[in-house]
């Protein structure tokens, strides 16, 4: 009864060791990918300091960003999703640099002619199809070139509604409710493990 004891201490031991891999796996792929996706930055933006461009931040992988911009003019367009207003283009002058800004309709209350200045939290993209027309249409109405305007104006933007807060906040109750699973499922198995173990070595006494 002793040696079918003990080979079932074993056995479970063996069990348990198995089950440390995958949750041991997850926590590395999970820190590995908050380094190198900056996943950090979502929830700690940095600020963005008044000599850097969008497009050098942007290439400095610092997508999420906080900044305090001024003097902000509304191009008199919107960015529409499914048919609901999600944010007015405003655009403004940054260290000798034009560049687009989306606020939210909170932001701007709803597209205010200008304003002085404004504090967000948003995030640095490089111009999409939505921006080209943008730039299409602005080029028509200030009686200018697309050339021209591509000129003047940086082709990255910062999108207030682009930070998405409540994403944010969901993506990390995920993290940290499958993280501390995954920890708890280490913690439960190495201390299985060990008394399985002790159990093994009382047996063979």
């Amino acid at each position: 009864p002793y040696r079918r004891q003990r080979q079932m201490c074993i056995r479970d031991r063996a069990f348990y060791k198995r089950r440390l891999a995958a949750p041991i796996i997850y926590l590395i792929v999970l820190i590995l990918a908050w380094h190198f996706f900056s996943l950090s930055a979502v929830f700690s933006p940095d600020i963005l300091p008044d000599d850097t461009s969008l497009e050098t931040a942007f290439r400095g992988g610092k997508q999420y960003i906080s900044t305090t911009l001024s003097d902000l003019k509304f191009t008199g367009y919107t960015q529409s999703i499914f048919g609901h207003t999600n944010g007015y283009y405003y655009y403004t002058m940054r260290d000798e640099e034009c560049i687009i800004v989306l606020l939210s309709p909170n932001t701007s209350e709803e597209g205010l002619p200008s304003i002085e200045e404004v504090t967000i939290k948003g995030k640095i993209s490089k111009g999409n199809e939505n921006f080209d027309t943008l730039l299409s249409n602005l080029s028509t109405d200030l009686n200018w070139t697309e050339n021209g305007i591509r000129n003047k104006v940086s082709s990255y933007y910062i999108s207030e509604p682009g930070f998405n807060h409540v994403g944010n906040w969901i993506l990390f109750a995920a993290i940290f409710i499958t993280g501390i699973y995954a920890l708890l499922c280490i913690v439960l198995s190495v201390i299985s493990v060990s008394y399985t173990h002790l159990r093994a070595h009382e047996t063979s006494l």
